[in-house]
């Protein structure tokens, strides 16, 4: 399952205000009905198909914070787990080619999300990790589960480090998280983008097992979410974990219903 973003339901639901006036107005013309019957089962199925319809709420950062990685597109995306022997994972700058090299940042933004009731007294913490060993390099923050206050929803965490600290990214680092606790179906999950929109697979996830001290790729074409900046004059993070903007799915399941129904019922007139 994966996630749907709001704007990609808006098109087709700005397309379904568009042909189901021409499946009215054609008559006689199957091909305006047909269209109409075709937008409501594409709307249906998306709906029914997907886990949230979502809209983009990461913060809107002051103008003179410099953005070094800035991956917020709502296109279609997954979750990648940080659970039990495996607990470290982020964003891995696999090369000094990699866009990352050499920035300097003092704040990390990311998207998470709480999946079943893993324990709620071991620490999520937030920071740059060594992409051989695991290893914490340096602490950004850290939260604990209930934090994330129901499960299933996306949350969107700041942890900066105190003013006047920063942090120059290097080759072999993971920007990302560390959760200990947990197992397949109790785990904390970072939301992450399937398509590859930063860098190429030069830069992209990576998981750390601490207790072998090993770390492997999970994927060449998946980046985290979020942002990785310096904090320009104004200071002003944002502590206070907000959810994503949820959709409710049963709405788009209905329009489609309804639009799927009309055109058919159209279609058979027609015929």
């Amino acid at each position: 399952m994966f996630d749907i973003p709001f704007e990609l339901f808006a098109l087709f639901m700005g397309l379904a205000l568009v042909f189901v006036p021409i499946g009215l107005v054609t008559r006689k013309q199957g091909i305006g009905y047909m269209i109409m019957f075709t937008t409501g089962l594409f709307i249906a199925i998306m709906a029914l198909t997907t886990d949230n319809i979502i809209m983009n709420t990461f913060a809107s950062l002051a103008s003179d914070n410099i953005l070094h990685y800035d991956v917020q597109s709502d296109t279609f995306s997954t979750f990648v787990n940080a659970v039990g022997l495996i607990p470290v994972k982020g964003e891995y700058l696999s090369t000094s080619s990699s866009m990352l090299t050499g920035d300097t940042i003092d704040c990390i933004q990311l998207a998470y999300r709480r999946l079943g009731n893993p324990s709620v007294i071991e620490p999520i913490i937030v920071g740059i990790y060594n992409g051989n060993t695991g290893a914490l390099i340096k602490e950004f923050g850290r939260f604990t589960m209930p934090t994330l206050i129901n499960t299933g929803q996306t949350y969107v965490l700041t942890h900066c480090l105190p003013i006047g600290e920063t942090f120059t990214l290097s080759v072999n680092h993971i920007v990302g998280v560390q959760f200990n606790a947990g197992d397949a179906t109790n785990s904390l999950e970072l939301r992450a983008d399937a398509n590859n929109p930063f860098d190429g697979t030069i830069t992209f996830i990576r998981q750390c097992n601490l207790l072998l001290s090993t770390c492997s790729n999970t994927s060449l074409t998946q980046d985290v979410r979020g942002i990785f900046y310096l904090r320009g004059a104004d200071i002003t993070t944002i502590d206070n974990p907000y959810p994503f903007t949820e959709m409710p799915k049963t709405l788009f399941v209905m329009l489609g219903g309804f639009i799927l129904f009309a055109g058919s019922m159209l279609l058979v007139k027609d015929n």
